[in-house]
């Protein structure tokens, strides 16, 4: 009947485990010992066992091994010796070495001549390649890596290690021999033996010299070459004293280059062939080689690190190369002189085109000079990024970063690489891509050159010209690919920052030329996915929240220090704004109106009787007076533009015209609803202090701006006048909190009826919430208020403990009730005629006095949140841990859609029963409170 703990248990088996191997091992070293020194306590008689004293051991070493084993650990220090031991002490390469290498490098022309693509690889991070010279099978594969170049030169070099032992030991050839030998006669290279269990045949033997080296390139990239060969081209001292029975001599020749791309970004090529001096099928030998490329996948994967950061670090390297400028040679002026040439020589004729990019306008030309339809689709598109002139110019070049990859993919294009030449030049790069076509259109393939090229201080620029009758290997199986050709000028412009985040002016131009007979419409439907990744780019390297917390602060700065002069049509504006808020403040005629939020309360009021409504929205927003007024006057805000206007409110045309620090135009355009005309609105925008520290801001209609903005063709105008007034409260703790009430009063026009009008009045009122979700600190203002209790908790007296468990003994026929919280026993008992008893017992990770302070704060955001409906009836400071409060429920009735709501009324006080106890009870209304209560409640109404 005993009760065993199962963690206790488990321990328990644990500990007797560890206390029988250690007697184990005690054991076994006294025989040892017992051996060693000639004292054996065995009979004469008996003869010695060998065995036994080998099991010891064994027994002992495997129990050494198992409390001291760290395998990862003792990998990770093999390859830091390497790198910081090995490599900056490594003696210098023999005359043999430097051959051996310098004969491998003629791999990559190899490579570059006659490998032939896996198809399969163009949907993999790994370019994979197989062809046959001289009746051998050669494969080879080229990746980057998301790891330093030392860092994967000592993974290729050290096999030695835990981790290569134990992928040997799994594989079919474990138990064949496996030999590394380092520093051979005195030299940096390694010789090494394996066995390779070989289907049907006998088992092979392979040994290898190997020796490596490190290389720079006239802009200090760096690079690791390694090379092994069989070893018969080692002169040196080998595996003469190891047997090869058994086996057949195999061969293995190859090379890894591995280049420095960033810090901790490589990228490697491996060339390999493997002769097993076996007769098989050449399907069987194919195999077998992509087979063995498929450690490349594994390799890139155990280093994968997120692909933005493995970007953002490869672009840093660009951009310093980019600040120190480049030459251009003869033929990469010749790409400027023919982008400058085409574009300079169409000019004009350009027609706004819908963008689907918040922030960047596109332009399509349909028509040339003459005024004929034109065959190439061209397009134009300007932004403002986030970064700098060089970061976008690197951005652009990187045509096969992560990022943009990725984006290729997902559109189902069947490829897009970086073509390598064996001669790159750090400000060129040759690509090619194919993009899918509808039915029943050809794919087309699109080769291109770009170059690089700093221009001045401030500016970088790009140009993309076609590369044409270039075959690309895509591994075969494209089908009937039809030859395309692009022209693109990228320039990026170095402008003034914002909030210390750097900005530059991107332009792009590009001719899009997709061959054959594609109908012209086709064609120009392509532009803004070409153009548009100016709109990918923006959003790249965005910082839209950075630069709108900067440029409220600095509203919010002139607001409150700098002292403003008002024109008389100003101070106008500002008097009808607070008439219009004083008449809806003081109307007692008002419907109130459901809102989402909870902390922000709506009605709509009729103001001198009139048939519109105007909307009126309050609540509290924590934050300073100064910070509230500075959000609502930046109407340009990154967050409004990304969100509100496209994906809410339906704004197709936005412009703000700046007048003053205190003044702006806004003109904007919206489709409200589809069977409805386009509507517009000017409205001009005048903030004001006031006494108190109170900010009035006015919109009303305008017509100031009409000539320079004129109303659309086909449109209606509509009207509106809104108010914001900010006053400040009493901050909480050092929280500041400034009441917000928002009027407006709108007119869509046209023939609309007021009814329909009237609803879509509260749609502009969310906007209130959106502030106030903006600026929520409900958190910080809680622990505030939490802390002010648990200090105040520090003169409570203890007193003499009730028995409360008493009301809640019958636990009898309780039953258990599971809510989701995994560490709480809930228990219920319905008694009948509307009674019963709950109690829920959990662990709470916080201190004593925080967690009471928690329930007791029945006022706390977070019991808003939580929809805690409890109202606090009566309390005093005198007295502040106890008082009257009532909370309403809202019950279901037995039958369906049936609800009634109870309103329970209680008397609740915090006590102090134990150095280490908190208790707070809650007891019906003795006949004193039901008079407080009673008058609490006729107030209610009152109001």
């Amino acid at each position: 009947g005993k009760t065993i703990d199962p963690g206790k248990a488990g321990e328990a088996k644990k500990k007797g485990k560890r206390q029988r191997a250690k007697e184990g091992s005690q054991r076994a070293l006294r025989r040892i010992q017992n051996m060693m020194s000639g004292v054996h306590r065995s009979p004469s008689s008996v003869k010695f066992n060998t065995s036994a004293m080998s099991s010891s051991f064994t027994e002992i070493l495997g129990e050494v091994a198992k409390q001291f084993r760290q395998p990862d650990v003792v990998d990770e220090r093999i390859q830091n010796h390497f790198i910081d031991e090995v490599m900056p002490t490594a003696p210098q390469l023999t005359i043999a070495e430097e051959d051996m290498l310098g004969r491998l490098k003629i791999l990559q022309s190899t490579l570059l001549d006659q490998g032939k693509r896996i198809k399969s690889s163009l949907k993999e991070d790994v370019e994979k390649f197989l062809w046959r010279e001289g009746g051998r099978v050669w494969a080879a594969y080229d990746m980057t890596v998301d790891n330093s170049a030392k860092r994967l030169l000592a993974h290729v070099l050290q096999f030695d290690t835990y981790e290569e032992s134990a992928l040997h030991k799994k594989s079919k050839s474990g138990q064949l021999t496996r030999v590394i030998r380092k520093n051979v006669d005195g030299t940096r290279g390694l010789i090494f033996r394996i066995g390779l269990h070989v289907p049907t045949v006998t088992n092979r033997l392979i040994e290898v010299w190997q020796t490596w080296k490190e290389e720079k390139s006239r802009h200090d990239q760096v690079s690791y070459i390694v090379g092994f060969v069989p070893m018969n081209d080692y002169q040196g001292s080998g595996f003469q004293d190891l047997s090869k029975d058994g086996y057949v001599l195999g061969e293995t020749t190859g090379i890894y280059v591995i280049k420095e791309i960033a810090p901790y970004v490589c990228r490697v090529m491996r060339i390999q062939t493997v002769d097993l001096k076996a007769s098989l099928p050449a399907a069987a030998i194919n195999y077998i080689a992509e087979y063995k490329l498929t450690q490349a996948n594994a390799m890139q994967e155990r280093f994968r690190r997120n692909g933005n950061e493995v970007d953002k670090e490869v672009r840093a390297v660009l951009v310093k190369r980019m600040k120190e400028g480049v030459e251009l040679d003869p033929g990469q002026k010749k790409v400027f002189e023919e982008v400058e040439t085409l574009f300079g020589e169409n000019g004009g004729g350009w027609e706004k085109l819908e963008s689907p990019n918040v922030g960047v306008e596109l332009q399509i030309k349909k028509k040339d000079q003459t005024g004929k339809s034109m065959s190439v689709a061209w397009g134009r598109a300007e932004a403002i990024a986030d970064c700098t002139a060089e970061e976008a110019a690197a951005w652009y070049f990187g045509y096969c970063s992560r990022e943009r990859v990725a984006l290729d993919r997902e559109k189902g294009n069947p490829a897009k690489l970086e073509i390598k030449k064996g001669m790159e030049k750090v400000n060129e790069r040759m690509v090619a891509s194919v993009k899918k076509m509808p039915f029943p259109l050809h794919n087309r393939e699109f080769v291109g050159r770009i170059v690089w090229s700093r221009i001045s201080n401030t500016t970088m620029a790009l140009a993309l010209v076609p590369v044409r009758d270039y075959r690309v290997d895509y591994g075969g199986g494209m089908g009937n690919l039809i030859s395309g050709q692009t022209h693109a000028i990228f320039t990026s412009t170095n402008i003034e920052s914002v909030g210390g985040v750097p900005q530059c002016k991107i332009e792009i131009l590009q001719s899009f030329d997709a061959g054959g007979r594609v109908p012209v419409r086709l064609m120009n439907s392509k532009v803004p996915e070409s153009v548009g990744i100016v709109g990918v780019m923006t959003n790249s390297f965005n910082k839209g929240d950075e630069i709108d917390k900067a440029e409220i602060a600095s509203i919010a700065k002139i607001i409150k220090n700098e002292p403003q002069d008002y024109s008389d049509d100003e101070n106008e504006a500002i008097r009808k704004g607070k008439e219009l808020y004083n008449k809806c403040k003081e109307d007692k005629h008002f419907n109130k109106i459901e809102s989402l939020d909870d902390r922000v309360k709506m009605k709509l009021v009729h103001v001198d009787g009139e048939g519109l409504v105007t909307g009126v929205a309050t609540t509290v927003v924590d934050a300073s007076v100064a910070e509230c007024a500075a959000c609502q006057f930046y109407v340009g805000s990154r967050e409004l533009m990304r969100t509100k206007l496209k994906e809410h409110q339906n704004i197709i045309d936005y412009h703000i015209v700046p007048s003053n620090n205190h003044t702006k135009y806004i003109v904007q355009t919206r489709k409200l609803h589809h069977l409805l005309s386009e509507r517009e609105w000017r409205n001009k925008m005048t903030w004001k202090c006031e006494e108190g520290d109170r900010v009035v801001i006015d919109v009303a209609d305008t017509k100031d701006i009409i000539e320079d903005h004129p109303k659309k063709h086909g449109t209606i105008m509509s009207s509106a006048h809104a108010v914001w007034v900010f006053e400040p409260m009493k901050a909480v703790g050092e929280i500041q909190q400034t009441a917000v009430t928002f009027t407006i009063r709108a007119n869509i026009g046209g023939s609309i009826p007021a009814s329909i009008v009237n609803g879509i009045v509260p749609q502009f009122l969310s906007i209130v919430s959106n502030m106030r979700e903006k600026f929520d600190k409900s958190k910080e203002i809680d622990n505030s208020n939490r802390l002010q209790l648990v200090k105040k908790m520090g003169n409570l007296q203890r007193q003499r403990a009730a028995v409360f468990t008493e009301r809640f003994e019958d636990v009898e026929k309780a039953r258990k009730v599971k809510d989701g919280l995994s560490t709480a026993q809930i228990l219920m008992k319905e008694k009948g005629k509307g009674k019963g008893w709950g109690r829920i017992v959990l662990n709470v990770r916080a201190e004593l006095n925080d967690t009471a302070a928690f329930f007791w704060d029945i006022k706390s955001r977070a019991s808003t949140i939580l929809g805690v409906n409890v109202a606090v009836v009566d309390d005093s400071e005198e007295k502040p841990f106890e008082r009257t409060i009532k909370q309403f429920e809202l019950l279901d009735g037995q039958l369906t859609g049936l609800h009634s709501v109870r309103r329970f009324s209680s008397k609740e006080k915090l006590i102090k029963t134990g150095r280490k106890s908190l208790v707070i009870a809650t007891d019906p209304l003795n006949e004193e409170g039901k008079k407080i209560h009673e008058k609490f409640r006729k107030r209610e109404r009152q109001e």
